[in-house]
Protein backbone atom coordinates (compact mmCIF):
# COMPACT_ATOMS: atom_id res chain seq x y z
CA UNK A 1 0.00 0.00 0.00
CA UNK A 2 2.97 2.30 0.43
CA UNK A 3 4.08 4.51 -2.43
CA UNK A 4 7.67 5.62 -2.88
CA UNK A 5 7.71 9.39 -3.38
CA UNK A 6 11.46 9.84 -3.69
CA UNK A 7 14.92 9.12 -2.41
CA UNK A 8 18.03 10.84 -1.09
CA UNK A 9 21.76 10.93 -1.73
CA UNK A 10 24.60 12.46 0.26
CA UNK A 11 26.13 15.54 -1.37
CA UNK A 12 27.60 18.03 -1.58
CA UNK A 13 26.42 18.05 -5.21
CA UNK A 14 24.42 16.00 -7.70
CA UNK A 15 26.46 13.24 -9.32
CA UNK A 16 25.92 11.47 -12.64
CA UNK A 17 24.79 8.33 -10.79
CA UNK A 18 22.15 10.39 -8.92
CA UNK A 19 20.61 11.45 -12.22
CA UNK A 20 20.64 7.87 -13.49
CA UNK A 21 18.89 6.59 -10.36
CA UNK A 22 16.29 9.35 -10.57
CA UNK A 23 15.64 8.57 -14.24
CA UNK A 24 15.22 4.88 -13.40
CA UNK A 25 12.69 5.64 -10.66
CA UNK A 26 10.78 8.00 -12.98
CA UNK A 27 10.66 5.26 -15.63
CA UNK A 28 8.77 2.90 -13.30
CA UNK A 29 6.61 5.55 -11.60
CA UNK A 30 3.76 7.64 -12.95
CA UNK A 31 5.06 10.74 -11.17
CA UNK A 32 8.31 12.69 -10.91
CA UNK A 33 10.22 11.27 -7.91
CA UNK A 34 11.48 13.66 -5.24
CA UNK A 35 15.28 13.70 -5.10
CA UNK A 36 16.95 15.17 -2.01
CA UNK A 37 20.67 15.87 -1.81
CA UNK A 38 21.85 15.86 1.82
CA UNK A 39 25.07 17.78 2.27
CA UNK A 40 27.12 16.11 4.97
CA UNK A 41 29.06 18.59 7.07
CA UNK A 42 32.03 18.02 9.35
CA UNK A 43 30.73 20.35 12.06
CA UNK A 44 33.04 23.26 11.24
CA UNK A 45 30.46 25.10 9.14
CA UNK A 46 26.99 26.27 10.06
CA UNK A 47 24.33 23.92 8.64
CA UNK A 48 21.68 25.40 6.39
CA UNK A 49 18.23 23.97 5.60
CA UNK A 50 16.56 24.66 2.28
CA UNK A 51 12.96 23.70 1.61
CA UNK A 52 11.28 23.54 -1.78
CA UNK A 53 7.51 23.35 -2.17
CA UNK A 54 6.31 20.13 -3.80
CA UNK A 55 2.87 20.01 -5.42
CA UNK A 56 0.65 17.55 -3.53
CA UNK A 57 -2.83 16.16 -3.87
CA UNK A 58 -4.84 14.70 -1.00
CA UNK A 59 -7.72 12.42 -1.87
CA UNK A 60 -10.15 10.19 -0.05
CA UNK A 61 -12.95 7.78 -0.73
CA UNK A 62 -16.54 8.55 0.25
CA UNK A 63 -16.24 6.44 3.41
CA UNK A 64 -13.12 8.34 4.50
CA UNK A 65 -14.86 11.70 4.13
CA UNK A 66 -17.25 10.91 6.99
Amino acid sequence: REKVVGWYSTGPKIREADLAINALLAKFADWEPVMVICEVQDGTEKAQKVFVSVPTEVGQTEAEEI
